[in-house]
């Protein structure tokens, strides 16, 4: 029997290069990502039920989201999405097949379907979160980190789960070099964090975040909240994240803009740059924006 063990490593790399390949040759795969609307994915997926795999419900899933965060809010329609025929088959195959999906994958499933308001006590929401709990030690930190967000959104800060996940932070801080993924650990584990652990993530965060990517800036400003509490210890942390926004004013949408501007105001960050290089740009915007919201802190002292 010991003589089979060196063989196991290259049959389950072998095993693993064939479902790569399989996946990369996957026609139904390649023709939802052609799709442009909803009406499309659930016309290809109603054409092609028996064909579906784990592979094509995250696919879909994703693509169904990335179409709705395009509109502008008073056209989506993601509560609707939920009760699709074709939406409830992608969930069936989940729930069927949750052990055949990669970890990457599963969270990315678990956090879309989050975003269309699925509920925490959903029974697909909830084998989820029981397979990411039994795959915790394995995730890598960008995985892991999402995972924690999903937690955080059903209200789980405080949970031995949470814990769990930052006492592997705990132990792997060190190793962590995305800057997107340490701001949602930062946010996500305040509640069960030690002191040091606390001290450390904000150390980590700060030296890394030059390289937050401009994407990032709707995620950035969440950790902004924080400094309710640090402002005053972490002011060079404060300092940077100010910066970052600084840099990136010229891409922010109206509602990135207004909101950063927000907290800012909420918090009494006076005396930093951001708010009074972002006021003139925002004036500005309120020409072809009807929110009463930005007019209004365009008119904050």
């Amino acid at each position: 029997m010991a003589a089979m063990f060196p063989w196991r490593s290259p049959f389950r790399l072998s095993l693993r290069l064939l479902q790569t390949h399989i996946v990369k040759s996957d026609s139904l795969l390649d023709q939802l990502k052609t799709c442009t609307t909803d009406y499309q994915v659930f016309q290809l997926l109603g054409m092609n039920r028996s064909a579906l795999t784990v592979h094509h419900v995250g696919c879909a899933v994703s693509l169904l989201w990335n179409f709705q965060e395009g509109n502008p809010e008073k056209y989506r329609t993601f509560r609707q999405i939920p009760d699709h025929p074709e939406f409830l088959e992608l969930r069936t195959v989940a729930q069927n097949k949750i052990h055949l999906l990669d970890d990457g994958e599963m969270v990315d499933i678990l956090h879309n379907l989050m975003k269309f308001q699925v509920a925490a006590h959903d029974a697909l929401i909830q084998q989820l979160v029981l397979e990411g709990w039994r795959r915790l030690e394995r995730f890598d930190f960008p995985t892991l980190a999402k995972f924690a967000v999903c937690l955080k959104k059903q209200d789980l800060t405080t949970s031995p789960l949470m814990g769990q996940i930052a006492g592997i932070v705990d132990r792997n801080l060190e190793d962590a070099d995305d800057p997107e993924s340490l701001s949602h650990l930062l946010v996500c584990l305040q509640a069960v964090s030690s002191p040091s652990l606390q001290e450390r993530l904000i150390e980590k965060t700060e030296s890394v975040i030059h390289r937050l990517d401009l994407s990032a800036i709707r995620h950035a400003f969440r950790v902004l909240r924080l400094f309710y509490k640090y402002k005053f210890t972490y002011v060079s942390l404060l300092e940077k994240y100010d910066n970052y926004f600084k840099q990136n004013i010229g891409t922010m949408d109206a509602k990135n803009l207004s909101n950063i501007t927000s907290v800012y105001h909420q918090l009494r960050l006076n005396g930093l740059d951001f708010p009074a290089m972002a006021k003139p740009r925002l004036v500005e915007m309120i020409k072809t924006c009807n929110d009463p919201r930005l007019l209004q802190i365009c008119l904050m002292p």
